[in-house]
């Protein structure tokens, strides 16, 4: 049994027509003032159900279904949309109503979607394309890539599984695995970490966050250049926390709750909660969102390149309606946290809060 999550961030967006002056004005006083409040910085009425948002020095990237929004920082107006269904160059074929994935590189932009790679410039003009049988979850490292397989031992039993591949995408190694969180053969469904990802792509490395509450780091030939335990507090799952999670399979997800009375007896809780929730690696850091909240804040692990804790922070983060895994589009760059929120009138705007 395949599980999919479906990222849903999918629709056929309209065209940007404006930017709010506000907005602007308070980009500028953020970059400046080093507040630590989420601040408003763009409005963009033409987006549905965006699934990621990304940063360079010039751009942001927001990937919506088969779309890409790029605009320009300075001002945050509408540079380029590209990408749309089919077979043809510059065009995506998609697996359910899950997203393309876009990876940021320094000179060019790498969309992966089903059985292809396509590049972009920066601007989105189109350039090339390759097949790509290795997988969606793959991500570029140097002249190789690394991606995450779902693969079956000798005893059936699943395993997330961590590959290097070449440049011709032909697998070099396996660098990590560990059990998945749904073993049909067991039927036993991990009802809290089943879907987490658990690697990152910085700089010529890989960055693993492991079952066993380590982080792990990878060269492009899958050697080990370190390991370290997050020794840090967990949080225990009460009952609530199981009623929450439950209500979610039961009744909030149109996917799993078709499944409910075939699958309930599968699911089944950890003692404690992982500290790794999800991970970002970025200016030289590691930053790692727990499961602990506080005053509607979620914690956020600040660790240098090497592991060595800097600092613990509480920063607001918005979450996905009906949906007890994810949040609303995030990204951290030179500092900040972006996230893009939808508001009651239905409109997206990007909020930035200074990591302080």
């Amino acid at each position: 049994m395949e599980i999919k999550k479906n990222v849903s961030p999918i629709g056929g967006p309209k065209i940007m027509k404006r930017t709010h002056l506000i907005g602007i004005v308070v980009w500028i006083v953020l970059l400046f003032s080093g507040t630590a409040w989420a601040k408003r910085v763009a409005v963009f009425p033409g987006l549905l159900v965006p699934s990621d948002v990304q940063m360079d020095d010039k751009y942001l990237y927001i990937t919506e279904s088969f779309s890409i929004y790029i605009y320009r920082l300075a001002d945050f107006t509408l540079v380029r949309k590209f990408g749309k269904k089919g077979e043809g160059p510059g065009e995506f074929k998609l697996s359910d109503d899950n997203a393309v994935f876009l990876k940021v590189e320094k000179d060019r932009l790498l969309v992966n979607s089903v059985g292809r790679i396509s590049y972009f410039s920066k601007e989105g003009e189109y350039q090339s394309e390759r097949v790509n049988n290795a997988g969606l979850w793959l991500q570029p490292l140097g002249e190789h890539f690394v991606g995450m397989k779902r693969l079956y031992d000798e005893k059936n039993l699943r395993h997330r599984t961590v590959c290097v591949f070449n440049a011709k995408l032909e697998k070099i190694c396996d660098v990590y695995k560990d059990e998945d969180g749904i073993q049909p053969k067991l039927r036993y469904i991990d009802a809290v970490t089943w879907p987490c990802g658990i690697f990152q792509a910085y700089e010529g490395k890989i960055y693993v966050s492991g079952k066993d509450n380590h982080f792990y780091i990878f060269d492009p030939w899958g050697k080990q250049l370190a390991a370290f335990p997050l020794e840090y507090d967990r949080t225990r799952v009460t009952a609530e926390i199981k009623d929450i999670y439950l209500k979610f399979y039961r009744e909030l997800s149109p996917y799993w709750r078709v499944r409910w009375q075939r699958l309930k007896d599968w699911f089944r809780f950890p003692d404690y909660l992982p500290i790794v929730r999800y991970f970002v690696v970025a200016d030289q850091k590691i930053y790692i969102l727990t499961y602990k909240e506080e005053n509607e804040k979620f914690q956020f692990l600040v660790l240098d390149i090497n592991g060595k804790h800097l600092k613990t922070v509480f920063l607001p983060l918005n979450k996905e309606k009906d949906d007890v895994f994810g949040f609303t589009p995030f990204c951290i760059k030179n500092g900040t946290l972006y996230q893009i929120i939808e508001t009651e009138d239905e409109e997206w705007e990007l909020h930035a809060t200074a990591i302080q």
